[in-house]
């Protein structure tokens, strides 16, 4: 049976003598992966601030787990496990030691430590001291740590800024694990509705302090129906190359497809170019994700 795990209502926050949450509601049921997506200053940070404890609304009000007094929020934020900002950990110790000073922290009980350190893959690192680890490995390791004291809820602020694209995929791919095996409700906030597209089964578009839009999956994939279709001097070599980056590549009479809503035109060229392989004819229809996220939110920033 599906409860609901946050809830806001009229939700509003100023901050500075600015109004940057502007009567924001929005309902998160539980089991499902969300992705809340705004642009720059859409006010996204300060919403997950305000449910974390370090603002206080204005107007509006929220809940978490149907708990809506101070006291009983504080109580309610013992299942909700947050990544807001850089990574917080001591670069002198090792990740298994970082994550029972957290759970010391949480005062987190019964904790498997060599499941978490599983999921974050270093697990063979485990006697390494983090300050060797790379930006990937140190965001895989806040997921981890944010898991610590198994949360009902996962919020994760822009994790994947500074993040490789490879770094993208892997770090998408143990989201999908934590959400098969933790079962944990997960919301993602990002920039980029391609950064979150294939991942979230339900997207929340903020623009001004407020919600303006929420689309299922299938919905947006209803409306981005982009189709790539390119000839090379070698494409066998393009598919191959393509398949590492794209995930519905395929070659057919009318040449390479590639129907990935995430790969641009510019970004199959960059790299065909990369791989020493001759584009001689490129050609694409249909909306992808990112003019469907203009379309619907604009470009730029916003207030």
């Amino acid at each position: 049976m599906q409860q609901t795990v946050l809830e806001c209502t009229g939700l509003t926050v100023e901050y500075r003598g600015q109004r940057v949450l502007n009567g924001l509601s929005l309902s998160l049921e539980s089991g499902g992966i969300y992705a809340l997506v705004g642009r720059k200053g859409a006010g996204k940070t300060t919403f997950i601030r305000t449910i974390a404890g370090h603002l206080w609304q204005n107007e509006g009000q929220y809940s978490l787990f149907g708990q809506t007094g101070r006291r009983e929020l504080e109580r309610a934020r013992r299942k909700v496990g947050f990544l807001i900002d850089e990574p917080v950990f001591i670069a002198t110790m090792t990740a298994r030691q970082n994550l029972k000073a957290v759970a010391k922290i949480k005062a987190a009980k019964r904790v498997d430590y060599d499941r978490l350190l599983t999921l974050a893959g270093v697990e063979n690192l485990s006697r390494s001291i983090m300050n060797g680890y790379s930006i990937g490995m140190r965001l895989r390791y806040a997921v981890a740590a944010a898991l610590v004291g198994d949360p009902e809820l996962l919020v994760l602020d822009e994790p994947i800024r500074g993040v490789n694209g490879g770094g993208v995929r892997d770090f998408w791919r143990m989201m999908r694990e934590v959400h098969e095996q933790w079962g944990s409700t997960i919301l993602i906030v990002c920039e980029e509705l391609r950064d979150v597209y294939g991942l979230a089964d339900k997207f929340i578009f903020m623009r001004g302090g407020k919600v303006v839009a929420v689309r299922t999956a299938g919905e947006i994939a209803g409306c981005c129906t982009r189709r790539i279709v390119l000839r090379t001097s070698d494409d066998a070599s393009a598919v191959h190359a393509l398949k590492r980056v794209a995930d519905e590549v395929e070659l057919t009479g009318d040449g390479i497809v590639v129907l990935s809503q995430r790969l641009s035109a510019d970004e199959i060229s960059q790299s065909m170019k990369a791989n020493g392989i001759e584009i001689r004819n490129i050609e694409q229809s249909g909306q992808d994700v990112s003019e469907y996220y203009n379309s619907l939110i604009g470009g730029g920033q916003n207030a």
